[in-house]
């Protein structure tokens, strides 16, 4: 039967050495804006591509499978 012990040490304690928040700009704001607006613009894109693909593959094995 194996063992199962952890040979990992305590976490470290960090201590008090966390960074301080960034605060947002509006300039950060902004970008972030128009990258999510090309991401959803891209995801309509491809669903667009698999909604006519999907169909074409299906009847295209239909009729590969139907002439065999």
């Amino acid at each position: 039967m194996a063992r199962n012990e952890s040979i990992a040490e305590s976490p470290v304690d960090t201590g008090s050495h966390s960074v301080a928040p960034v605060p947002l700009d509006a300039e950060f704001e902004a970008r972030w804006a128009a990258w999510h607006a090309r991401g959803v613009a891209h995801e309509r894109a491809v669903r667009r591509k698999f909604l006519i693909l999907v169909p074409v593959l299906a009847i295209g094995a239909a009729i590969a499978l139907l002439h065999r």
